[in-house]
């Protein structure tokens, strides 16, 4: 993973009132998609206004999306999406004149106040989960989205190049709504496997083949997974107040291994922190 991809939040604290020591463990650890799927649901409720059978528009999109190859599924999702806003309203314009709200610095800006919100409910119960892969492979994955949607409104490209830059984020969004409509049947391979390969297409669209890394089709699932594993325990202890060792724990390495090579590799200074729920209670 690139240097630049974790970004931090306010760390949850008790401070910003979400003092873990004062929940029970079963309140915390919940459905990490939980808020995704409900703000999701309020989106819908807005834009169902302007659509025949939202439900069915999303649900025919997100099926098609991930029904693609990974070769296409994240570099040609965005005209799945063009393909079925125009069978809908026949033009991409009458749906920006209908719903004015859906233009792409809006939209963006929504998604971002989406990703914040999912990654602070995901990473909520990083204390307490004795099996937390799920939790890291889907904040590595809302990390990925938001860094490729910022990317792409940083970088002023060319049209095609954009919008086949689009089918990254956009890949990854319907691997995360069809996770939340279907959690048993996406697993944590799947998660880690899809991260993986939009980083690889994502820089494929923007960059010559020789500054990317191996396609991840081509690598075994298990070293994928271990490097999606570390991305998301980069991203709790950016965005946590879980101590080194913690990290290194959810990462499945050593301190040392975490400290000097996945914390450097994503500019993330070191500190100490609580190393559970009741280690920062006492702290305070």
């Amino acid at each position: 993973m690139a240097q630049s991809l974790v970004s931090t939040q306010e760390p949850m604290s008790h401070a910003a009132g979400n003092d873990v020591t004062q929940q029970a463990p079963e309140d915390i650890i919940g459905d990490p998609l939980e808020s995704f799927s409900a703000q999701m649901d309020s989106f819908g409720s807005l834009i169902s206004l302007v659509f025949d059978d939202y439900e069915n528009f999303i649900d025919e999109l997100v099926r098609k999306v991930i029904e693609l190859p990974p070769e296409r599924r994240f570099t040609h999702s965005h005209e799945i999406v063009e393909e079925q806003v125009s069978e809908e309203f026949g033009t991409a314009d009458v749906l920006s004149a209908q719903f004015p709200q859906l233009n792409g610095k809006q939209l963006s800006r929504f998604m971002s106040q989406i990703n914040e919100q999912i990654l602070k409910n995901v990473l909520r119960g990083i204390y307490f989960d004795r099996e937390p892969d799920t939790r890291l492979v889907l904040a590595a994955l809302v990390q990925s989205t938001e860094h490729f949607m910022s990317a792409i409104e940083d970088n002023q490209c060319e049209r095609a190049v954009r919008q086949r830059s689009y089918s990254a984020p956009l890949g990854l969004l319907c691997r995360l709504m069809y996770t939340a409509r279907n959690p048993d049947e996406s697993t944590i391979e799947d998660i880690a496997m899809d991260v993986s390969r939009s980083h690889y297409y994502f820089g494929s669209a923007s960059s010559s083949d020789s500054e990317n890394p191996p396609n991840p089709d081509n690598r075994p699932s298990s070293e994928v997974i271990q490097e999606v594993r570390e991305y998301g325990a980069a991203i709790a202890y950016a965005n946590t107040q879980i101590s080194l060792g913690r990290g290194s724990e959810l990462a499945h390495l050593t301190e040392r291994e975490f400290r000097t090579r996945v914390l450097k590799e994503h500019k993330i200074p070191v500190r100490n922190g609580p190393q559970s729920a009741e280690d920062l209670g006492d702290r305070i």
